[in-house]
């Protein structure tokens, strides 16, 4: 299918962005290997944050001293797990913590539960590491990219973190040594973790914004192509319809009624009888393509035959030996009108040579001071006595034409006459433009 200019001009207004604004085409692809990337580089960070106090624990469970003489981080009051089981304990937390970070592009829970893991050291081991807040922090960014709401999650249990651990956790009054979290340094590490979480959600929903805007884009421009090819698809169909029947059948006709003249050979009779059986099978063939192509009223009628150009169109049937009577005038009409008038007598001409070849064809032509009329008559063939008339391609796109523009169009089948009547008003031209 081949596009109009103005068509596919009309398709590249609609491209969705420049081509050199490659950042404002952040695809989703992208955002998800920046969440990985950071997944990588958290997990990294904090598993070196936990570096020491990790070694220290192995070595204290390898060496089979106390947990606390060797790990910095203070203690609550009696724990759980003593010896050797604390040290090993420290060491499966941190890998935890570290596990979930690297899990959290992929799944929420479970990343969640690995980051929140460690801090079950609190009550088994009496102790606390930073390492694990910012695990957590992590987990609640890298979630909110893909989902502010199911990054909610490790952020509230993160907040929890902040408010129900940090301030007791390294506790002067019973240890000494360490300094208390004041409510200053929580609403500190609050703020923090709050911006971290709203800029992964804001970037998130803004990749997400803009992934939308450009599919919601590419499909109106993919829309517009269709629209388009339809427009396309019309004009073919219509042109062949209006245009390429109507020699077709002229051709036929005429091959069919050669033969009857006289002093003709038996061999050009022959030809011309193959000429008249092709003509037909290539009919029945245009028929198939035209059942392929959509109609659509979307194209333009200039440039196109006027009402002037009817007495032409009739002379060129008479010649072809089809009988044709005209009455009546119309005038001077507006081309959108003359048209469509000029379309409709053909489509009359070329339906009495398809159904009923030899029929006297009537045409009548009336001007009112508001509107112009066809009526158009044929006998013969085989209509049938009378009946319901079914319309085909060319009377329904005909009846596109006219009550496009406020006309009627009236067909009937009586007594194996069929009578059609198009009338279409003076002013269809300007309620085309205001269309």
């Amino acid at each position: 299918m081949v596009l109009s200019s103005a068509a596919l001009a009309d398709a590249d207004a609609l491209d969705p962005e420049p081509r050199s604004s490659s950042w404002r085409q952040v695809s989703p692809g992208v955002l998800r290997t920046f969440s990985w990337a950071l997944a990588g580089v958290g997990a990294a960070l904090v598993l070196l944050a936990q570096w020491s106090p990790v070694a220290y624990a192995l070595e204290s469970a390898l060496l089979g001293l106390p947990l606390g003489t060797l790990t910095p981080g203070g203690y609550l009051g009696p724990v759980l797990l003593t010896g050797p089981a604390g040290g090993y304990w420290v060491a499966a937390a941190a890998l935890a913590g570290t596990v979930g970070v690297l899990l959290a592009p992929r799944t929420v829970y479970s990343a969640t539960a690995l980051a929140v893991l460690p801090y079950l050291s609190v009550l088994l081991v009496g102790q606390h590491q930073l390492a694990w807040l910012l695990g957590l922090g992590l987990v609640t960014a890298i979630i909110a990219l893909r989902s502010p709401l199911a990054g909610a999650l490790p952020g509230l249990l993160a907040l929890a973190a902040i408010w129900l651990v940090l301030p007791f956790v390294f506790s002067f009054d019973r240890w000494g040594g360490y300094t208390l979290w004041s409510v200053g340094q929580c609403a500190a590490a609050t703020a923090i973790l709050a911006a971290a979480y709203l800029a992964a959600a804001g970037l998130g929903v803004w990749v997400r914004g803009r992934r939308s805007a450009r599919e919601a884009l590419l499909a109106e421009r993919r829309a517009a192509v269709v629209e388009a090819q339809a427009a396309e698809r019309a004009a073919i169909s219509r042109d062949l319809h209006d245009v390429v029947a109507h020699h077709v059948s002229l051709v036929a006709v005429r091959a069919e009624s050669a033969p009857y003249q006289h002093d003709l050979e038996p061999a050009a009779r022959e030809v011309l009888a193959d000429i008249a059986s092709d003509a037909r099978a290539a009919l029945g063939e245009l028929r198939h393509v035209l059942s392929v192509l959509q109609r659509s009223e979307v194209t333009e009628l200039a440039p196109q035959p006027l009402a002037d150009d009817v007495d032409e169109l009739v002379a060129v049937a008479v010649a072809a030996g089809q009988d044709v009577v005209v009455t009546g005038e119309w005038g001077e009409v507006p081309p959108a009108v003359g048209y469509m008038l000029y379309r409709a007598t053909q489509e009359v001409l070329t339906n009495a040579r398809r159904h009923a070849p030899g029929a006297r064809v009537h045409l009548v032509r009336e001007a009112t001071a508001g509107a112009v009329t066809l009526r158009a008559s044929s006998a013969g063939g085989a209509r049938g006595a009378s009946g319901e008339v079914r319309p085909g391609r060319g009377l329904i796109g005909m009846r596109e034409r006219v009550e496009s523009v406020g006309g009627e169009l009236e067909v009937a089948l009586l007594a194996g006459v069929f009578t059609l009547a198009v009338s279409i008003p003076l002013d269809a031209e300007q309620q085309e433009e205001d269309e």
